[in-house]
C-alpha cells in the first residue's frame, strides 16, 4: 500500500485541502497495488446529505466503503467484509451495527496509535455538541408537536371515528398519555446523553468504541458513521505527509507493493 503522488500534492496544498472538503469529488492519499482499490480520504458533509436524502439507504453503501477502507489500511479486519456488514445490518435489524461500531472503531483506533497517532482524531467538544443537540432537537420538536394537538383538540368539537365519537376529554386524555410517553422518552435521551458526556470525558486510553456505540443507541447513526470516515480521513492525511508509515516495501524486482 502506497501513498499516490495525487495524494502528495492535495494534501500539500492548504486552499486545495478546504476545498475537498466540500467539494464532491473524493481525494485519492492511498493506492493499493494488490487486493483491489485506493483508500480514499471521502467527504464527511456529502455522505451525510445522501443519507438523509435516501432515508439512510445510502448510510449502507457508506458503512460498507468505510469497512472495506478500515480493512485495507490495518489489513487486520475485525469484521465481515463492508458488504456483509450491511447486509447484517439490515437482517438484524441494526442490532449488528453497535457491534461493528465496537469492532472497527476499535480496528481503527488501535491502527492510529500504532502509527503514532492518538485513538482518535474526533475532538470531546465535537462529541458534547452533537449528543446535546441530537436530543434536545427531537425532543423539543415533539413537545411542541403535542402541545399543538392539545390546544386544538381542546377548542373543537368532538370527533367521530366510524360509528365511535369521542369526546373532547377522551381526546385529551389520548394526547395525555401521549405527551407523557413523550416525557419518559425525554428522560431516558437525557440520561443517555449524560452517560455520553461523562464516558466522553473520562475515556482513560482515548478509545472511542464505546463511545460510538453509545453514540448510536443516541439515534446518531448517521453522525457516528461520520465521525470514524473524520479519523480514517485523518489517518490518510497523515500518511500522505508520512509516506514511511506505509511501510511500502521494495521488491528486487522494483515493484513496489
Amino acid at each position: 500500500m502506497c501513498i499516490s503522488s495525487a495524494g502528495r500534492y492535495a494534501h500539500g496544498t492548504s486552499f486545495w485541502s478546504v476545498f475537498s472538503f466540500f467539494s464532491f469529488n473524493d481525494i485519492v492519499y492511498i493506492k493499493e497495488k494488490k487486493g483491489g482499490g485506493d483508500v480514499k480520504e471521502r467527504n464527511v458533509v456529502l455522505r451525510i446529505v445522501l443519507t438523509l436524502v435516501t432515508c439512510g439507504l445510502y448510510g449502507l453503501y457508506w458503512m460498507a466503503v468505510v469497512t472495506n477502507d478500515v480493512h485495507r489500511l490495518t489489513g487486520k479486519p475485525r469484521t465481515t467484509s463492508g458488504g456483509r456488514a450491511a447486509l447484517y445490518t439490515l437482517l438484524t435489524c441494526t442490532v449488528y451495527f453497535y457491534y461493528w461500531l465496537y469492532q472497527i472503531g476499535g480496528e481503527l483506533a488501535d491502527y492510529r496509535r500504532d502509527q503514532g497517532l492518538t485513538a482518535d482524531a474526533v475532538s470531546r467538544m465535537t462529541y458534547t455538541v452533537t449528543a446535546v443537540i441530537m436530543t434536545l432537537a427531537p425532543i423539543l420538536s415533539e413537545f411542541l408537536r403535542v402541545l399543538a394537538q392539545i390546544g386544538h383538540e381542546a377548542g373543537s368539537s368532538p370527533s367521530i371515528v366510524g360509528d365511535i365519537t369521542y369526546s373532547n376529554g377522551d381526546v385529551l386524555d389520548m394526547l395525555t398519555g401521549v405527551f407523557l410517553a413523550v416525557v419518559f422518552t425525554a428522560v431516558f435521551q437525557f440520561l443517555l446523553t449524560i452517560v455520553i458526556l461523562w464516558f466522553n470525558y473520562h475515556r482513560r486510553d482515548g478509545s472511542p468504541q464505546v463511545l460510538y456505540v453509545l453514540m448510536g443507541v443516541l439515534r446518531t447513526s448517521i453522525f457516528t458513521t461520520a465521525f470514524l470516515q473524520i479519523s480514517l480521513n485523518d489517518m490518510i492525511r497523515h500518511m500522505a505527509l508520512d509516506p514511511g508509515r506505509t511501510h511500502c516495501e521494495q521488491k528486487a524486482g522494483g515493484e513496489v507493493q
